[in-house]
C-alpha cells in the first residue's frame, strides 16, 4: 500500500464532483475527448472548461472552451464532448483541460500524452556496438538471438510468453504514470522498462511484426513523456526521488538501452543520456547533491541498483561521468547509512549480513557490480561477488534453483517451502539467473550454467502459466501455484527471465562452440 507522502488542501468543488475523461480514436488518426461529471452531493456547480491540444514542445495547436452545469442532485451526470481533432503533421500530443468554478478561483488541471498513430513504425538502423569494450574478455559468448530457433519445450514456452503475456500486455496501466502523472500507482513505474527489455529480446528471437509495432508504440510514448530536465518517472514534483523513483529510472534505462541496442534508434539512447545526466547531477557527495541511499528503500539497495544500467550507459556512450557515478554508488554502499555490500561480504561471507537481507534488491546490485568488473577489470570487485554466489548456493538455494522466503535471504539452511512461506519471489529467480549470466560470461565456468539451467527448468518456467500468461508472484514447492494476471513486479520480471533464455542455449566457451541446453533447435553462425 502506498504510504505517502500525502498533502491536503482546502475543500473545494473537486472534492464532491468527480471527473472522468476518455479519448476515443476516429478516422485518419483523429480523436475525440469527452469529460463526464458526476455530482456526489446535493450541491450545484457551474464551471468553465478550457480544453487544449499542444505538440510535444507545448506549442498550442487547438483550444476550445465549454460550460458545465450540474444540478444540486446527488448522482446527477453531465457529459461534454469536444470537437474531433485530426492531426496534420504531428503524431503525439499533449491533451489537457482546466476546469474552473465560475464563482471562485478553484480549478483543476489535467494533461496527458496521447499518441494518435497507433501503428507507428520505427525503422531499424542496425545493432550498434559498444563505444567502450570490456577490459575482461568474455570466456562465454552466446549466439545471437536471431540466429537460433528452439523447436522443443523451451521453444514452446517462449512462444507462449509472446502470445499470452507480451501481446496481451495492459498497455494503458503499464504507461499511465508516464502519460498522466502519477498514474494508478506511483510504484508502477518499473513495468514499462521491464516490458521493453523483454519485448526487445523476444522480437530479436522471433522477428514478430505484431510485437515490433507494439514495442515501437510503447517506447515512443515513454520517450516523449520525458521532461526537459531528463526526469522520466511517475511522481509529481513535490515527491521526486522518494520511495521507488530512482528504481523506475533504472528500469527505464534498461528498457530504452535494450531498444537502442536492438534497433539503433538514437532517440532512445538520447533519453537514457538525459536520465543519466540528471542522476549524475542530482546525486553525489558534492555540496547541494542528494544522498542516493536516502532515495530508495532497503538501506538504499533499491536506488543503488541503478548501477547496472549506468554501467551499460557508460559502455554505449563512453562518457566518463557515468563511470564516475558508478564508483559513487560503491562509495555510497559503505556510508554509515549504506548497506555495506562489499565490506560485509568480505568480513562475514554471508549475504544475510548485507543491508537488510532483501534478496531482489541485493542481487540487482550484484549484477551491477559484476558488470562493472567486466568493463573496468578491477579485481577487487569480483571477489565479494564470488563469495556471495558461494554463500547462496551452499546455504540459501532451494532445490528448484531459486532463493528467498518472504522476499529475504534466510539464515543458513532455513528453506521454508509451504504455500504461506512466500518462497521463490519471481523477481529473485530472474535476477539470480542474471547474476549467474554475468559470472558465466566472465569465467566460462559451467557451474554457473548449471545454476541457470536448474532455475530455468524448475522454477522460472513454473512461475508462468503457459495457457494464460499469468504469473505466480511466489511459487511454492507445495500446494497450488497462486497465478494472477494483474501487474506487479514479478508479473513483469518472470516474462523478462523467460525472454533471456536464448542467451544460454548455444554459444562459445573459450572459443569452443558449445550446446548449453539440450533441446531440439536450429543454429547458424
Amino acid at each position: 500500500m502506498y504510504q505517502g507522502p500525502y498533502s491536503f488542501g482546502p475543500v473545494q468543488w473537486s472534492d464532491f464532483i468527480s471527473v472522468h475523461d476518455t479519448l476515443s480514436e476516429t478516422a485518419n488518426n483523429g480523436f475525440i475527448t469527452k469529460l463526464k461529471f458526476i455530482n456526489n452531493r446535493d450541491v450545484s456547480f457551474d464551471g468553465t472548461i478550457k480544453y487544449s491540444i499542444a505538440d510535444r514542445n507545448s506549442k498550442e495547436l487547438y483550444t476550445q472552451a465549454k460550460q458545465v452545469k450540474l444540478e444540486p442532485q446527488k448522482g446527477y451526470k453531465f457529459e461534454v464532448a469536444f470537437n474531433n481533432y485530426v492531426p496534420v503533421n504531428e503524431n503525439i500530443f499533449k491533451v489537457g483541460y482546466q476546469i474552473t468554478e465560475n464563482n471562485s478561483a478553484a480549478s483543476v488541471r489535467s494533461e496527458r500524452l496521447y499518441l494518435a498513430d497507433k501503428q507507428l513504425k520505427i525503422e531499424v538502423a542496425g545493432e550498434p556496438k559498444p563505444v567502450v569494450e570490456n577490459k575482461i574478455k568474455d570466456l562465454f559468448t552466446s549466439i545471437p538471438f536471431q540466429n537460433q530457433q528452439q523447436h522443443g519445450y523451451l521453444g514452446s514456452r517462449m512462444t507462449r510468453n509472446l502470445e499470452e503475456r507480451l501481446l496481451k500486455i495492459d498497455e494503458p496501466r503499464t504507461l499511465d504514470g508516464y502519460l498522466q502523472q502519477p498514474g494508478h500507482h506511483p510504484w508502477a513505474g518499473e513495468h514499462i522498462g521491464k516490458y521493453l527489455e523483454t519485448a526487445c529480446n523476444v522480437w530479436k528471437y522471433t522477428g514478430d511484426k505484431r510485437l515490433k509495432t507494439q514495442m515501437d508504440r510503447m517506447m515512443y510514448e515513454l520517450v516523449n513523456s520525458q521532461l526537459q530536465d531528463g526526469y522520466l518517472g511517475t511522481y509529481i514534483p513535490a515527491e521526486y526521488w522518494t520511495s521507488w523513483d530512482v528504481w523506475s529510472h533504472k528500469y527505464n534505462l534498461y528498457g530504452l538501452l535494450a531498444y537502442y541496442k536492438s534497433t539503433g534508434y538514437k532517440p532512445a539512447l538520447d533519453a537514457c543520456k538525459r536520465m543519466g545526466d540528471l542522476l549524475c547531477t542530482t546525486f553525489g557527495n558534492k555540496q547541494g547533491q542528494r544522498d542516493l541511499i536516502l532515495a530508495g528503500t532497503h538501506l538504499g539497495m533499491a536506488a543503488t541498483s541503478v548501477l547496472d544500467p549506468m554501467v551499460e550507459l557508460y559502455k554505449y556512450t563512453g562518457e566518463k561521468k557515468y563511470l564516475d557515478f558508478c564508483y559513487y554508488i560503491l562509495d555510497a554502499w559503505e556510508q554509515h547509512n549504506g548497506p555495506k555490500i562489499i565490506s560485509a561480504l568480505l568480513a562475514t561471507g554471508k549475504v544475510t549480513k548485507v543491508g537488510n537481507g532483501k534478496a531482489y534488491e541485493m542481487l540487482s546490485n550484484f549484477v551491477g557490480l559484476t558488470n562493472l568488473y567486466r568493463v573496468t577489470g578491477n579485481e577487487k570487485l569480483l571477489k565479494p561477488m564470488l563469495i556471495a554466489w558461494k554463500d547462496i548456493v551452499t546455504n540459501r538455494l532451494y532445490i528448484s534453483g531459486t532463493t528467498s522466503s518472504h522476499e529475504y535471504f534466510q539464515e543458513d539452511a532455513i528453506l521454508p517451502a509451504g504455500s504461506n512461506d512466500n518462497m521463490g519471489e519471481g523477481c529473485v529467480t530472474t535476477t539470480w539467473i542474471q547474476f549467474n549470466q554475468q559470472l558465466l560470461a566472465i569465467t566460462g565456468d559451467l557451474k554457473f550454467l548449471e545454476q541457470i539451467e536448474k532455475s530455468v527448468y524448475n522454477h522460472l518456467l513454473g512461475a508462468e502459466n503457459p495457457e494464460t500468461g499469468c504469473v505466480s508472484y511466489y511459487t511454492p514447492l507445495m500446494d497450488q501455484k497462486p497465478y494472477t494476471c494483474y501487474i506487479t513486479c514479478c508479473q513483469s520480471s518472470v516474462p523478462r527471465g523467460i525472454a533471456m533464455v536464448p542467451y544460454f542455449t548455444f554459444g562459445n566457451i573459450k572459443n569452443v562452440p558449445t550446446v548449453m541446453m539440450y533441446e531440439p533447435a536450429s543454429y547458424k553462425e
